[in-house]
Parts: C-alpha cells; sequence; structure tokens
C-alpha cells in the first residue's frame, strides 16, 4: 500500500501479512517456511488440524494452507469448520494434497477451499498461490472497511434520534425472520438483513431541524424527508458490497397501488425485497414510541396493517406472513410485546 507524505513525496506502508500452514510432516513445514520466510510473512506451522482451529481463535491468519490428509481431524472437516468460524468465512484455504481422489477434491471444494496445491509442489507455485491469495485477501479487506465506514454511517443516523434506539437491530431480525417465512435463500436474507441497517443512510443528508422535530412535518419538510431514500441509494451505490441492497434503500416506500415514492412504483414492478423490508419496516415504526405518538400493541399494529394492506398499500399476503412469523417465533413475539408495554 502507498500513501502520500505531507510533503508529497510516496510513503509505502508494508503489513505483514499472516500465513498459517498445517501438515503433518515435518519437512514440508520446514519446506514452506523456507520458500515463503523470503516474502516477509509472519508463518506458523502446526501438525494438527485441532492446533490450527486454536489459531484461528486467537489470532486469525490471513491464509491457510491445509494438508488433506491429517491425522485425527482431516483436512476436509478442517476446512468445513473454519468456514463455520466468524473469522474464516472469508478466509482463503489452499489445500495441499498427494492424492488424486477426485471424490476428495470435491468433498474439500464443497467445505469451502479455495484452490488446490499439488504435492510435491514446486516452489514457485507455492509462492504464486500465495501472493494471489492475499492479493484477494487485500481486496476483501478495503471492501469490508468501506463497508464499515458505511454500516458506522447508519448508525450514526440512527443515534441522532435517541426515541428509535437498535431500529436497525431489531429490522435485522424481523427482516431476516420474515425471510425465513418466505423461504428465501441466503443471498436474499442476507440483503435483507444489509439493507436493514443501510435503509435510512440518506437520512445522513436530511437537516437535523427536520430530522429532529417533535412535532408531525409540514408538507414542505415532508418533501424533504422524502428525498433521503434517493440520498441513500446515490451514496451506497459506490459500495459494491451494497449494491444488492439499493431496491432496499431507494423503493421501502412505495405503495403497493402506486401511491408511494420516490417512484410511485406499482404492485410488482416494486422490488420484491423492498416490498418485503416495508412489512417489517412499517411493523417497527407503529410499534415504537414517537414524539407525537404512543406505541401500538402487535395486535392494534397488525390489524392497522391488514387494514393497509386491504387498501392495496402493502403487497397481499406479506402481512398474514409476517403474523404466521410472530405465531411461530413466542420469543420473539414476546420480545415485542414487552417492548411496546416498555414504549
Amino acid at each position: 500500500m502507498v500513501r502520500r507524505s505531507f510533503e508529497g513525496r510516496p510513503v509505502e506502508i508494508r503489513r505483514s501479512w499472516k500465513v498459517l500452514a498445517v501438515d503433518d510432516e515435518p519437512q514440508n513445514l520446514e519446506l514452506i517456511r523456507e520458500c515463503l520466510g523470503t516474502e516477509g510473512y509472519q508463518i506458523r506451522t502446526v501438525g494438527t488440524a485441532e492446533e490450527a482451529l486454536e489459531i484461528l481463535a486467537a489470532d486469525p491468519p490471513d491464509v491457510v494452507l491445509a494438508d488433506l490428509m491429517l491425522p485425527g481431524m482431516s483436512g476436509v472437516e478442517l476446512v468445513h469448520r473454519i468456514r463455520q468460524h466468524e473469522d474464516g468465512r472469508l478466509l482463503n484455504i489452499i489445500i495441499m494434497t498427494a492424492s488424486r481422489d477426485h471424490g476428495l477434491l470435491i468433498e474439500a471444494f464443497s467445505a469451502g477451499a479455495n484452490e488446490m496445491l499439488a504435492k510435491p509442489f514446486d516452489v514457485m507455485e507455492l509462492r504464486v498461490r500465495v501472493r494471489s491469495a492475499l492479493s484477494q485477501k487485500r481486496l476483501l479487506d478495503h471492501l469490508e472497511d468501506a463497508e464499515s465506514v458505511f454500516f458506522a454511517l447508519a448508525r450514526a443516523v440512527e443515534a441522532k434520534d435517541g426515541t428509535t434506539g437498535d431500529h436497525c437491530d431489531r429490522l435485522c431480525v424481523y427482516a431476516v425472520h420474515l425471510g425465513k417465512t418466505l423461504k428465501m435463500g441466503y443471498e436474499d436474507l442476507d440483503t435483507l438483513r444489509r439493507g436493514a441497517i443501510l435503509h435510512d443512510i440518506g437520512k445522513v443528508a436530511i437537516p437535523d431541524e427536520i430530522l429532529l422535530t417533535p412535532r408531525r412535518l409540514t408538507p414542505k419538510e415532508w418533501d424533504v424527508m422524502k428525498t433521503h431514500v434517493t440520498k441513500g441509494a446515490d451514496l451506497c451505490k459506490h459500495l459494491r458490497t451494497a449494491r444488492a441492497t439499493l431496491p432496499i434503500i431507494r423503493h421501502h416506500h412505495e405503495r403497493w397501488d402506486g401511491s408511494g415514492y420516490p417512484d410511485g412504483l406499482k404492485g410488482e414492478a416494486i422490488p420484491r425485497l423492498a416490498r418485503v423490508f416495508q412489512i417489517v419496516d412499517v411493523f417497527d415504526a407503529l410499534t415504537s414510541r414517537r414524539p407525537y405518538k404512543e406505541p401500538l400493541t402487535v395486535t392494534a399494529a397488525i390489524k392497522l396493517m391488514q387494514a393497509e394492506q386491504e387498501k392495496q398499500l402493502m403487497e397481499p399476503g406479506l402481512v398474514d406472513a409476517w403474523l404466521s412469523t410472530l405465531q411461530r417465533e413466542p420469543y420473539l413475539l414476546r420480545a415485542i410485546q414487552q417492548r411496546c408495554v416498555a414504549g
């Protein structure tokens, strides 16, 4: 990475990448240390999968080289366990093997391995594969850093209004539960979760005298407030990892009958995830205290939403799906009821 100094001259900042090698043959580990030691990496070597998992938990590496034929826990199981760990979901895993068992290799890739390095390995190939893996890691880190900034910005907007604390966290839970009721796949569920955090990020561009007013907005103020959806979408379109959430950010205030904003979309022209997200967003607003209103009970909120659904303001069936979700998840229903009472 190269940064500019205050005098305009480039200043290079080098990161010391961490490589974890797992192999029960000491000579292989020694060869890896010799091959990669000149690259400036921090190299950790262990002989078992169990030791590798301990290191992953204590000091996560940037890339893992794992032999498939390990004693005890197999290399395939190690890959699977790494992918289950929070710090291992995006980790680049290179499996090492002398086996030509096609079925075993398929198992390893199905468990989450990224690449395969044949044994006995070529020194140059080892170096190139590790460099390539670290280049991917560098890119992912940049994307994660950018996403973290956007998420922090969204949280900052939420924190401005003390009356709606934890709104995004609740919406994450609600949206994923509703998505599961609708039998959505992982990608859609993850987009709903991210959209729940980012949906109101455009409010960062709304003046505080409008955003934080303790009364109902005037028509002119409301026109300004409604721009938060387009401002939010414009802001997040530059973040590659947030692109899937753009329909939620821009369209979660559209109405089934076409009376919503910003584009007046109608029916199925409204993106599906925006329609689904709108249900939990409206529900949370109804069951939350505001300076100008008391929170509704769950029963009253559902009744009001069903009436809106009958007026074609929401997609037919989605309110019923949300009610079914609450009935199927009693702990969630109790938590919401307690919050309504507490206000």
